[in-house]
């Protein structure tokens, strides 16, 4: 008999825990409550970097650089100066993304003659004028693309990062 009430004793207790544990955390939602404010949600995610300004970066030309760490290896990026139209910027002509292959992560290459991003390790090819898409496998997503933006001087700044650097299969 001691048993049994004993058995009914802690049943009983860890009903009421639980009991008590889901009241307390499920609590109704009011009008009264407060927003959440959008100062807290819109602060800069990496500090913005100057890259080149843009009289040094003729059409055709590109830039290799690291951000937003000087040694991190999975944050080598290429600055590219296309075409008009196509891509960033004030005359909108500027490609920015990230070099680490969303494969295995080894680091692309610009290869001047086809205008593309070649992986050197499995052959991923990319296209800096579609967004770094994938033409040619093994890799199946694009690479990450960075954000730039241009001053009234010229100067071209990193400033952010779509996409998450070396991630992939």
């Amino acid at each position: 008999m001691k048993r049994r009430n004993l058995l009914i004793t802690v049943l009983a207790v860890a009903a009421a825990a639980i009991t008590a544990f889901f009241t307390w955390s499920i609590q109704p939602t009011t009008r009264s409550q407060t927003p959440i404010q959008t100062e807290t949600l819109t602060q800069p995610r990496y500090q913005k970097k100057k890259i080149v300004n843009i009289s040094e970066l003729q059409p055709g030309s590109y830039i290799v650089f690291n951000w937003p760490t000087e040694t991190e290896r999975y944050h080598v990026n290429i600055l590219i100066r296309g075409r008009e139209g196509e891509g960033m910027g004030r005359r909108a002509d500027l490609y920015a993304y990230n070099l680490i292959c969303t494969h295995l992560q080894c680091q692309a290459r610009y290869d001047e003659n086809t205008g593309m991003l070649i992986c050197p390790c499995h052959g991923s090819i990319f296209d800096p004028s579609d967004d770094a898409k994938v033409v040619k496998g093994p890799a199946s997503k694009s690479l990450a693309k960075i954000l730039v933006e241009e001053d009234d001087k010229g100067d071209i700044y990193a400033v952010d990062i779509v996409g998450e650097p070396g991630k992939g299969r």
